[in-house]
């Protein structure tokens, strides 16, 4: 089994998009679906029971609203918050779920994938996260360094300058900023030891689609680091975040990304035709958004129309 968790943002696209999501997911993999979380970060609490329970049991679902309070970035320290608030929430209310699938609203399933992932997690043991482009692109390429690391390495420091609202020194003897060092710490400790392979400062697994070891969040849990609000300053987006705990705790980061496997995901729009990626055999692809709306909303039609007749979801091994 696995459990799902998508933040979802304010706005009617949104809600649209989560549907969309939640369709393609119940068409291809649901047999094996325990929990569904949804972190709903509008700042009015809306009813998502008309976008969800006719696609997903209620006794599957979990929302949850707006864990960051209204605090931070929306798309990077309050994400974070949210992010991890919703895994600590879905370890507490699952037993089955072999790993934690983390997406994005405009994310899109596109073939049957738990099996694969399962079987990627029984081959390579210390593998806490598996994604795309956290070494490797979806061409194949080498990934270039992160555009995270300079605020990563900044927030390493002691002593830094803040310019954010205003020009002072921020210090991180105390409280939540030693946290954060000290983390950041461990996860360059256990690159440089070579404990963990292959981690630069700021490398993640891509946001749009991600699977999370239980093993590993259990090992988070036990050390204290899936307290998301100790990122609510910090400006560092959840997928950063989450490769960067795995690292400090020991655990491996791993691409699953080329053809035949399951994340045909990258940061911006996609890597290919929507015919490319579904001939390719990837299970999900991100990102949908397009330049614009009626571009998207062809996007989405093209893949229905290639992905519609698929069975729905593969068989346990």
């Amino acid at each position: 089994m696995y459990s799902a968790i998508v933040c979802v943002g304010p706005g009617e696209k949104e809600l649209f998009r989560l549907r969309e999501l939640l369709k393609s997911l119940v068409l291809h993999e649901s047999r094996f679906l325990e929990r569904l979380i949804v972190v709903d970060d509008a700042t009015e609490k809306r009813e998502l029971s008309e976008t969800i329970l006719d696609l997903v049991p209620a006794a599957q679902c979990l929302v949850l609203h707006n864990p960051r309070r209204s605090q931070g970035d929306a798309w990077r320290g309050g994400l974070t918050v949210n992010t991890l608030f919703a895994m600590a929430e879905g370890l507490a209310s699952t037993t089955r779920s072999e790993y934690f699938l983390r997406l994005d609203t405009d994310s899109l399933i596109t073939a049957p994938f738990f099996a694969r992932v399962r079987e990627f997690f029984a081959q390579h043991a210390r593998c806490g996260v598996v994604g795309s482009c956290y070494r490797i692109d979806l061409c194949g390429q080498p990934t270039p360094r992160s555009t995270w690391e300079p605020r990563l390495r900044k927030l390493h420091r002691w002593i830094r300058i803040r310019r954010n609202p205003f020009l002072h020194l921020e210090h991180s003897l105390f409280d939540s900023r030693r946290e954060v060092r000290e983390i950041i710490s461990a996860a360059l400790s256990a690159s440089t030891s070579g404990k963990v392979h292959g981690y630069r400062l700021g490398s993640n697994a891509q946001g749009g689609g991600f699977a999370m070891r239980r093993e590993l969040l259990n090992d988070l849990r036990s050390r204290g680091w899936l307290n998301g609000r100790i990122w609510l300053e910090t400006e560092i987006g959840d997928d950063v975040v989450l490769s960067l705990l795995a690292t400090a705790a020991g655990w491996e980061v791993e691409d699953f990304n080329r053809p035949g496997e399951v994340f045909g995901v990258q940061y911006q729009g996609l890597s290919g035709t929507p015919e490319e990626l579904v001939a390719a055999g990837y299970g999900i692809v991100h990102s949908l958004k397009s330049g614009s709306w009626e571009n998207e909303l062809q996007l989405r039609e093209s893949f229905r129309r290639l992905t519609c007749s698929t069975p729905g979801g593969d068989r346990a091994s």
